[in-house]
């Protein structure tokens, strides 16, 4: 279902971005990160934490489920309401910002779409803590289908529109995809008997608040670091004598071109780490379970990064006209291409820490990570002009990852197969050289997925050879 998921969001962003054009992107990567912060405020962590806290019951069983929801949903809503109140209060400051009145009615459908956003988030949470996986990815689905074909029919009727009329456009699909998404889950958990039945939750929303707070410092540091960033962008050309225009192109082309092309595949990361997040859970302080829990996803995240890489690496021109219809992104894709192979594991580290309540680490890194990008991106373009803002995000993302590598490593139990690991870092190695020597993406591909797999029977202790007796340690 990540494959249907990520094909029908796929095609979104081809026929999105060709209906807005450059121009529309570069309004939009302002206003995005205005939604994204509001989304942050406003689901307050809470799917995490009631995944966590569901997988965690099933051994305690100290609570009832119903408890764990109900106590979810009113916290929700009343994040939810004072995120709202606040967009509400910033309407004339936008107003001034994009000199049109018309941009309230984007910004105002943002508001019942945090309610539905967020409350979708409840039921995903309670759902993937009980391991029940179908309905959320079949909700996602439904998103992603309503999204496809609104998208298209309004492109039919308004592609001779203006850039605010089809700003609003999105907007419009992604509430209603939203909306879709809600109901149906609304839906399943009204057949799960007892699951929203109101009871007293003897205080558990404070104990929700306490470890969803850090959570969502964490993502709120982000997601004020994104909006802030290409105002000060705007201010700092200013004071550098280069035009603002061509900057937040730059900008744009980075983050609205180059890195989701470049995430092409990151479905496979984020589905795995769904997957896994109640076992990590349930089995953190089982050494043996949780080291082949975390081998196994590392490995198929790996896979993906690496063809994610190939494709964008050695194809960028195919890729971009594909999606965009133009390669203005093309020299800026190349130079992340290999940082986002390391960047793919995110997910994964961050969940592992978020399973062993230190979310604190991951809220001091975040923090970090987005000074150090403002700041040597300031200083490289003060040195390089315009291009030292890509190697200050490149640096910026570089430290994230390694930060929560090293954390991952000293402060939890996790261990993985390293013998298993450098195998397979060295077989997707020979892939990247195989596609030079056959310049055929096909049958570099289908040499390497072949490998891979007698690579895992050869690791899972179908025939172990001698050489790896001595390693059995990590098996």
């Amino acid at each position: 279902m990540a494959v249907i998921i990520k094909i029908f969001g796929l095609f979104y962003k081809i026929i999105s971005t060709r209906l807005l054009g450059i121009e529309g992107m570069k309004m939009l990567s302002i206003i995005f990160p205005s939604v994204g912060l509001f989304l942050s405020l406003s689901s307050f962590s809470i799917q995490i934490v009631s995944n966590q806290m569901i997988a965690l019951n099933k051994k305690t069983k100290e609570l009832r489920a119903s408890s764990i929801i109900l106590s979810a949903i009113r916290i929700t809503l009343i994040t939810t309401s004072i995120a709202s109140i606040i967009l509400l209060l910033l309407l004339p400051i936008y107003k001034n910002i994009f000199n049109t009145s018309l941009i309230y009615l984007p910004l105002l459908l943002t508001i019942p779409l945090l309610y539905f956003s967020n409350l979708s988030g409840v039921f995903k949470g309670y759902l993937e803590g009980t391991n029940n996986f179908t309905h959320p990815y079949i909700s996602n689905v439904i998103e992603s289908l309503t999204k496809l074909i609104l998208i298209t029919i309004f492109l039919l009727i308004f592609k001779n529109s203006d850039i605010i009329s089809k700003i609003i456009i999105i907007f419009l699909v992604y509430l209603l995809s939203e909306a879709s998404s809600f109901i149906y889950l609304l839906i399943i958990m009204k057949r799960k008997k007892g699951t929203i039945i109101p009871k007293k939750t003897k205080g558990l929303e404070i104990k929700i608040f306490k470890q969803a707070l850090p959570l969502t410092l964490t993502i709120l540091v982000s997601s004020l670091s994104n909006y802030i960033f290409p105002f000060y962008l705007i201010i700092l050309s200013n004071k550098l004598n280069i035009d603002s225009e061509i900057l937040i192109t730059e900008y744009t082309l980075i983050t609205s071109y180059a890195m989701p092309s470049l995430v092409l595949l990151e479905s496979v990361s984020t589905t795995i780490t769904k997957l896994i997040f109640p076992k990590i859970t349930e089995y953190r302080e089982n050494e043996t379970k949780l080291k082949r829990i975390i081998t196994n996803s590392f490995i198929i995240i790996l896979l993906s990064a690496i063809l994610s890489f190939s494709i964008n690496y050695f194809y960028t021109d195919f890729i971009l006209y594909f999606l965009y219809d133009n390669n203005l992104a093309n020299i800026i894709t190349k130079k992340l291409a290999f940082l986002f192979i390391l960047l793919y594991f995110n997910p994964l580290l961050i969940s592992i820490l978020e399973a062993n309540n230190k979310e604190k680490y991951i809220f001091f890194i975040q923090i970090l990570s987005d000074i150090l990008t403002i700041i040597l991106s300031t200083i490289l373009m003060i040195i390089i002009g315009i291009e030292g803002l890509l190697y200050g995000i490149l640096i910026g993302l570089l430290f994230k990852f390694l930060s929560l590598l090293f954390i991952v490593i000293k402060k939890t139990k996790v261990k993985i197969n390293r013998i298993s690991l450098i195998n397979n870092i060295l077989l997707g190695a020979l892939y990247i050289l195989s596609i030079k020597i056959f310049n055929n993406l096909i049958i570099s591909i289908l040499i390497y997925l072949g490998l891979v797999s007698l690579l895992y029977l050869y690791d899972n202790n179908i025939k172990v050879p001698y050489l790896y007796k001595k390693h059995k340690e990590y098996l």
